[in-house]
């Protein structure tokens, strides 16, 4: 995550990635057959939600106790922290809202719209969690690089 264009890029692009995956579902399957099943398993994925959820809360809050140590002003100096903040804010805020859906689709699971709207931001968590774990790979990368740095200067300073 270089900038802020493009992290909002990579919104896009999961959104459409999301968008793809959806209507190819309800091209090559029944639309009827699609939404019962989303209201059958609705009330198993939240579990899945949930793991979610906790999950990105959890390399959230590991990302936050780092914000104050040198690899936190190293991130800071390098302007990549706000664009991690807001990553992980997303997905929070996704498996958050995806939690909340869960529980009302199985209260109205006969409601198609509300149904295709929970199952196409399903899709898009899905996405986005992939793009969590790269981005928690893209900061141990980061902290690997700022450590070899940091005992190389390190070493200079004694």
């Amino acid at each position: 995550m270089k900038n802020k264009a493009g992290l909002v890029l990579g919104i896009l692009i999961e959104h459409v990635l999301a968008l793809i995956i959806l209507f190819g579902l309800f091209y090559f399957h029944d639309a009827n057959e699609l939404t019962y099943f989303i209201s059958k398993i609705s009330d198993k994925l939240v579990y899945l939600i949930s793991i979610m959820l906790t999950t990105s809360v959890g390399f959230f809050w590991t990302y936050f106790t780092q914000s104050t140590t040198e690899f936190g002003k190293y991130l800071h100096y390098r302007k990549v922290d706000n664009a991690y903040i807001i990553a992980f804010v997303i997905i929070i805020m996704t498996n958050f809202i995806l939690l909340i859906l869960s529980i009302v689709v199985n209260v109205f699971n006969k409601n198609s719209l509300l149904l295709i709207v929970f199952f196409y931001l399903l899709i898009y968590g899905l996405i986005n969690f992939v793009t969590l774990i790269s981005n928690v790979s893209g900061l141990i990368r980061l902290r690997n690089k700022f450590q070899t740095e940091f005992d190389k200067h390190k070493d200079n300073l004694k």
